[in-house]
């Protein structure tokens, strides 16, 4: 993981962010998207996505679901709207989508019904802190390509 005081300078290295003129509008009134504490770290996630695995399967619900960014108030759920949801290991994504299913049974539809596993670099984009459901955010760099990098796809059970 890379420290908080590296992430400015590394940051620059890297091309800016795939939805920086959305990121900078709410980058407002000291809030700050991606949030402090997001860092560029290596790690495998794991990412719902449908079967065959497109690129819209790699937007992020600003661009997916529209309406649901307009009906967010907050800064913080504007900002998640803008990043990939990714979860720690397959058995929490597993869960978190088999909980989401019993209140949402469309989410087959919506989301796809399968766990990609994908290995996350510093060059992908900025990773939030992890919740205690082992979700968190990807706000992901114009140089990433996480569809080309996908290990294992997994039907959900």
């Amino acid at each position: 993981m890379i420290c908080d005081e590296e992430f400015g300078r590394l940051k620059g290295i890297f091309m800016s962010y795939t939805y920086s003129a959305q990121l900078a509008e709410l980058s407002v009134n000291g809030f700050q998207c991606p949030p402090s504490g997001s860092a560029l770290i290596q790690r495998d996630a794991w990412r719902w996505v449908a079967n065959p695995v497109s690129t819209q399967c790699f937007a992020p619900v600003g661009v997916r679901n529209p309406p649901r960014l307009l009906k967010a108030t907050d800064p913080a759920v504007k900002c998640s709207c803008w990043g990939l949801s990714m979860h720690c290991s397959y058995e929490q994504s597993v869960s978190v989508f088999q909980g989401v299913q019993k209140s949402f049974p469309k989410a087959r539809k919506i989301f796809g019904g399968y766990v990609a596993n994908v290995s996350i670099t510093p060059a992908d984009g900025a990773c939030t802190l992890v919740d205690r459901y082992g979700h968190f955010d990807l706000h992901p760099f114009l140089t990433g390509s996480l569809q080309s990098r996908i290990s294992s796809l997994s039907a959900i059970p």
